[in-house]
C-alpha cells in the first residue's frame, strides 16, 4: 500500500475511528486502525467485538493519491498521535511486511504494524431482513442526547445497556431505562422502508458515539437488521452488533392519573437542583421536592452539614394543584441529568403522587417531536423536614 493524503484530511478520518479502536481486545489486530487503498480511495476502520466505525476518502477527493493498492493495520494511538503533531503538508505513506512508513516534507518515521496481515482485522456483522429509514442528522443526535443517559452503565442486565429502538412506519422511537428512570423520545422520519417490532436494542455507547461526531447537517441512513444496525452519513459510516435478550415492557409505566401538573422554566429548575445538590450528601443524592399552589420549593440536607432550599416560580400554566402541598422525594443526580438533555426552554412537571413516578414533559413546539422523562421517588422515611411553603 502507498499513498499520499493530505494531514488535514487523515488526522479528521481518524477522529472518526478511532474511538472504537479496542484496549486490551482478544483479537491483538483490533488495537489498531485499518487501512485499506483501492481504486475507489482509501478506508480507514476501527473496530472491538461491539462496534465498528469507517470513514472512507474517495479516489477523486484532490487531498488523497493512492498510488499502491492494498491493506495494513497501523497502531490506533500512535498513529493517531504521529499525525497530530505533524504539520498541514501531503503525508506519504507506504505499507511493508512488518512496518509502516510515514514521510513528510521534513519528517521520517517508521511504525511497526500491529498486524501483519489486515484480513486479521475481523469483520462479523449480519445485516439480514433489514428495515430501512432515513432521519436528519440533527433531529438523530438531538433524539440520542435525550435518551442515551439514561441506559444502564451496569453490565448486570446486559440489554439494558442499550437504547430500544422502534419504527412504526414513518416514525422513530427511542426508549432507554436503567430500571430507576426512563429516557423516551420519538420523531418523524424523513423516509422509511418496513416495520419493526421492539427487539431492536442498539449498545447505547455504540450509538452516542456515533452521534458526537456527527456534524448537524445532512441525514443519516439507519439500516436495522436481525442481529446489527448500519448507521451512515456522508463518509462515515457505523456498524453495531444488537444486544439480545427480552427488553423490558415500558408500555403503561406513564402515570395514566395526574394530580398535578405545572409548567416551569428548564433552565431555572436545572440551576436551583444543582444548587440544592450541593447539600445532597448522602449516596442516593436525596432531595425532596415540594409543590404549592405558587410555585415549587427544592430542599436537601447534609448530616452534620447543614441544609438548603431553593424556590422555583411556575413559568406557565397549572393545574390539579392540592391544597395541601404535595411533596416528593427523588434522586437529585439523576434529575440533573434529565434535565441536562433537555433542549426545551420550558417542562411540565407532572405529579400523581408521593409514590408515583415524577414525570418530566419537554414544552417542544416541533411538529411531530415527542419526549418524556420518568423517575422513579426514593420510598424512605421522612429524612428531610418537608419546607414550609412562604405565604
Amino acid at each position: 500500500m502507498r499513498t499520499v493524503i493530505a494531514q488535514a484530511s487523515l488526522h479528521a478520518a481518524l477522529q472518526h475511528v478511532m474511538p472504537a479502536a479496542a484496549v486490551s481486545p482478544a483479537i491483538p489486530a483490533l488495537s489498531g486502525i485499518r487501512l485499506q487503498a483501492d481504486a475507489g480511495g482509501l478506508t480507514l476502520t476501527g473496530s472491538n467485538e461491539v462496534t465498528r466505525l469507517q470513514y472512507h476518502i474517495p479516489s477523486d477527493d484532490p487531498a488523497l493519491s493512492v498510488l499502491e493498492e492494498g491493506g495494513a493495520v497501523i497502531p490506533a494511538r500512535r498513529f493517531g498521535d504521529l499525525i497530530r503533531y505533524l504539520g498541514e503538508e501531503a503525508v506519504a505513506l507506504e505499507a511493508g511486511k512488518e512496518m509502516l512508513q510515514i514521510r513528510t516534507a521534513g519528517t521520517v518515521c517508521r511504525l511497526a504494524l500491529a498486524a501483519r496481515d489486515a484480513s486479521e482485522f475481523r469483520e462479523a456483522f449480519d445485516l439480514t431482513d433489514v428495515v430501512r429509514i432515513r432521519i436528519s442528522n440533527r433531529d438523530l443526535k438531538r433524539m440520542v442526547k435525550q435518551v442515551s443517559f439514561a441506559a444502564a452503565s451496569s453490565e448486570a442486565r446486559m440489554v439494558l445497556t442499550g437504547v430500544l429502538c422502534r419504527v412504526d412506519g414513518s416514525r422513530l422511537s427511542l426508549t432507554a431505562t436503567d430500571g430507576i428512570r426512563l429516557a423516551f423520545c420519538s420523531s418523524e422520519l424523513e423516509d422509511s422502508a418496513g416495520e419493526m417490532g421492539p427487539s431492536a436494542v442498539i449498545p447505547a455507547k455504540s450509538l452516542s458515539t456515533y452521534a458526537q461526531i456527527l456534524g448537524d447537517a445532512g441525514f443519516s441512513r439507519i439500516s436495522i437488521g436481525t442481529n446489527a444496525v448500519e448507521l451512515e452519513s456522508g463518509r462515515f459510516r457505523m456498524l453495531s452488533s444488537l444486544l439480545g435478550g427480552a427488553y423490558p415492557s415500558v408500555d403503561g409505566l406513564k402515570p395514566a392519573r395526574e394530580l398535578t401538573r405545572v409548567t416551569l422554566h428548564t433552565a431555572s429548575l436545572l440551576q436551583a437542583v444543582e444548587g440544592a445538590s450541593v447539600l445532597s450528601g448522602d449516596q442516593q443524592h436525596l432531595m425532596l421536592l415540594t409543590v404549592s399552589p405558587k410555585q415549587a420549593i427544592l430542599s436537601s440536607t447534609s448530616s452534620g452539614t447543614g441544609e438548603m432550599q431553593v424556590t422555583v416560580p411556575w413559568d406557565g400554566p397549572v393545574s390539579g394543584i392540592p391544597a395541601a402541598p404535595l411533596t416528593v422525594s427523588f434522586n437529585g443526580k439523576y434529575m440533573k441529568e434529565m434535565l441536562r438533555s433537555i433542549a426545551s426552554d420550558r417542562v411540565q412537571l407532572v405529579l400523581a403522587g408521593p409514590d408515583r413516578p415524577i414525570v418530566l414533559e419537554p414544552v417542544d413546539d416541533r411538529p411531530g417531536a415527542e419526549a418524556y422523562y420518568l423517575l422513579t421517588p426514593i420510598r424512605t422515611p421522612a429524612v428531610l423536614a418537608s419546607p414550609t411553603s412562604p405565604a
